[in-house]
């Protein structure tokens, strides 16, 4: 249905993440809205890397709402935001987690050495 699915103990979807390494559209916002809403799910986050975009903002502002209403809580943000938020509230054992977790996803995704290399200079910048 979406790209990350978080599912609750009953093994139900409950919340949605769409990424997109591009702008945000409306063509693509309502296409994947009829997914979700076909699956009942309340809870969508699109995490629009480079944002949404001009041309649609106005229109996606007014899907938003209207998804709402019909209970739908949309939430549009970027990476960066959605992780400084995320890693801020899982404290410091989650941070520490989440650094560990990216290793291993690396590790068994057998990523290239250039995002190996992107990763562990990322880490030695903080």
């Amino acid at each position: 249905m979406a790209d990350l699915e978080c599912l609750n103990q009953a093994g139900e979807v409950v919340v949605v993440v769409e990424v997109k390494d591009r702008v945000l559209t409306i063509t693509q916002l309502r296409t994947k809205m009829a997914d979700i809403r076909e699956k009942q799910v309340s809870e969508i986050f699109f995490v629009a890397h480079q944002g949404v975009a001009d041309a649609d903002k106005e229109e996606i502002g007014r899907q938003v709402v209207h998804e709402f209403v019909s209970g739908h809580n949309v939430y549009i943000t970027d990476l960066f935001a959605l992780g400084r938020t995320a890693l801020s509230l899982l404290g410091e054992p989650g941070r520490r987690d989440f650094v560990q977790e990216v290793g291993r996803q690396l590790d068994a995704y057998r990523s290239d050495i250039t995002h190996r290399r992107s990763w562990a200079q990322l880490l030695a910048s903080v």
